[in-house]
C-alpha cells in the first residue's frame, strides 16, 4: 500500500501522464480510498491550470512565487 507521502510525490508525473504501469496503479488505488490526497491532487490539478494559463515570460509576484515554494516543500515532506 501506497503513503499519503509517497502518493503526493507521484502527483506531478500523474498529472503530466508520465506514471505508468504498476506506479500509476498503486497511485490511482491509493486515491480510490484517500480523500485527502484526493484533495491535495485537486489542488495540484487547479494550481497547474492556473499555472499554465500564465503568459511565458510573466513572473509571479514574489509572495507568491514564496507560497508556492513552501506548499511544494510540505508535500514533499508529508
Amino acid at each position: 500500500m501506497m503513503t499519503c507521502a509517497e502518493a503526493t510525490n507521484r502527483f506531478w508525473e500523474y498529472l503530466d501522464e508520465s506514471l505508468a504501469g504498476p506506479h500509476r496503479e498503486v497511485l490511482e488505488a491509493h486515491l480510490g480510498l484517500c480523500r485527502q490526497c484526493c484533495g491535495e491532487l485537486e489542488l495540484a490539478r487547479v494550481l497547474r491550470g492556473h499555472l499554465a494559463s500564465q503568459p511565458i515570460g510573466e513572473s509571479l509576484p514574489e509572495d507568491v512565487r514564496g507560497r508556492i515554494d513552501l506548499f511544494l516543500q510540505e508535500l514533499s515532506h508529508e
